[in-house]
């Protein structure tokens, strides 16, 4: 598939803000695009994640503690029954960041300003992005609940959809803040924090 860059960079650039950091945001989801062309999620081997750095990312762009990682494989780990059900979780990656930014982000920036980036970046790039990850992992995607299997297939689209919100607006500090997440997302994917272990989150790898 072809990836609409200009579609993207024109639609952070279409909401007439002063100082959009658009440049820094397509630098930075270079990855991600790559992957929607090729249609080729990888994710990073577990035993080359660097837990501190994927902690503080999560930590920073959710705005939520985290006090350490669970790395899951998509090729070989099979999960807990109670790490597969939506019910056992204080949180996962899309709840968290709506949670935790929603209302702040709409205050500031308007209610419709995320929707109306979401549906250019899904057409541009997202929905191929999404179908990579089903795909290529589509066995350990079906371990969980309908629910939570959405949640984590789309949960970056989420994080990116923040991000690309943060840098039309020229927020270079919310945009930081999420920028390590963004970067992370085509090497592990948050699922998100089960009850019982202690602020420790869930994170997909290879």
């Amino acid at each position: 598939m072809r990836v609409f860059r200009p579609d993207i960079a024109a639609a952070i650039d279409g909401q007439g803000c002063e100082r959009p950091l658009t440049g820094r945001f397509m630098r930075d989801a270079e990855p991600l695009f790559r992957i929607a062309e090729s249609g080729n999620y990888p994710l990073a081997e577990g035993g080359r994640l660097n837990h501190d750095t994927v902690a503080v990312a999560i930590a920073s762009a959710t705005l939520a503690p985290v006090n350490g990682l669970i790395p899951v494989s998509a090729s070989k780990d099979t999960l807990r029954a109670d790490h597969a059900s939506e019910r056992q979780y204080r949180t996962f990656i899309s709840l968290a960041l709506k949670e935790n930014r929603r209302q702040d982000f709409d205050d500031r920036f308007g209610a419709k300003v995320l929707s109306t980036l979401v549906e250019p970046l899904w057409d541009s790039f997202g929905e191929a992005c999404v179908a990579a990850l089903r795909r290529q992992h589509e066995g350990f995607l079906a371990q969980f609940d309908f629910a939570m299997e959405n949640d984590v297939a789309y949960g970056p689209l989420v994080a990116v959809a923040y991000a690309a919100g943060y840098a039309a607006h020229g927020a270079a500090e919310d945009y930081q803040r999420m920028r390590g997440l963004l970067r992370l997302l085509p090497f592990v994917i948050p699922i998100g924090m089960p009850e019982g272990t202690g602020r420790k989150w869930l994170v997909l790898v290879e």
